[in-house]
């Protein structure tokens, strides 16, 4: 995958307990309105034992502006006079969502992806995409990126006129997506899935074999499982404007499976897939 080949484990793996009432599953959509207002919708989509839910929005100074129970299937936030993330002005907002023995915190910005006439709008205003694709590579440790690395190199794209980020090949720890969010980075963010070595035979290219994988309904399930697998977790932040359902892997049946897919799971964001 245009890089370095290294083996072991590169990311933190960790446990965590957690309470037996708690809520598993949320999503959070923004819609702007009308004279600057906005609203912040929030799904919960999985829960166990039905747990007491309460809800706090503060605004990027730490001012309270809302806070209320919410109803299990979840809970609509209206901001009126609201801020809006982009690259240029990335304002966050901090959503808490508390149950008894549980506090999530999520930090949202308000910000609407469409595109229009063939132009790619934030907040109903054109953009251009000035971006890089991002390996996680180190020269020292490889794969395994420290977040004073991660953050020196989001520091290095800004300084030099930087605004997006494809995560060639692979979805990117959490942590990468916060500090997108921080600093404004519009990100396209990439399925692990990559099948290009099916048309290497001996250092020759052979595109005939391109489907071979994409259209055999025996990788359906897997394909469909890494474009899944990379949308579920991340839905929430904000830095990503749209989704890859992989790189170079041809195309066929269990792509189309797996776009239908993607579109079930967010709408509010366009699909991209290189193949």
């Amino acid at each position: 995958q245009d890089m370095f080949r290294h083996s072991g484990i590169f990311r933190d793996v960790y446990v965590v307990g957690r309470s037996k009432k708690r809520i598993i599953d949320f999503k959070i959509e923004t819609k702007l309105g009308e004279y600057e207002a906005a609203t912040i919708e929030v799904a919960i989509l999985k829960q166990k034992q039905n747990p007491e839910v309460t809800y706090q929005l503060l605004d990027n100074e730490g001012n309270v502006i809302a806070v209320d129970n919410a109803a299990l299937e979840g809970f609509s936030i209206t901001v009126p006079e609201a801020k809006l993330w982009s690259a240029e002005r990335p304002y966050l907002y901090e959503l808490f969502v508390i149950t008894a023995d549980e506090v999530i915190s999520q930090k949202i910005g308000i910000r609407e992806v469409t595109i229009s006439n063939n132009k790619l709008l934030i907040n109903d205003q054109a953009i251009k995409l000035r971006g890089v694709n991002y390996h996680d590579s180190d020269p020292e440790t490889g794969y395994s990126i420290s977040e004073e690395r991660l953050l020196e190199d989001f520091k290095l794209m800004k300084a030099g006129n930087f605004n997006a980020i494809r995560t060639a090949h692979y979805p990117k720890s959490p942590y990468f997506y916060e500090l997108a969010n921080q600093y404004g980075f519009y990100v396209m963010s990439e399925a692990d899935l990559e099948t290009h070595g099916v048309v290497l035979l001996y250092g020759e290219e052979n595109n005939e074999d391109y489907n071979l994988i994409a259209d055999d309904k025996r990788f359906e399930k897997p394909i469909i499982e890494r474009v899944v697998s990379s949308i579920v977790p991340l839905k929430n932040f904000t830095s990503i404007i749209s989704w890859s359902m992989g790189n170079e892997a041809g195309f066929g049946c269990n792509f189309e499976r797996a776009l239908e897919q993607a579109k079930q799971l967010d709408t509010t964001r366009p699909l991209h897939y290189e193949g």
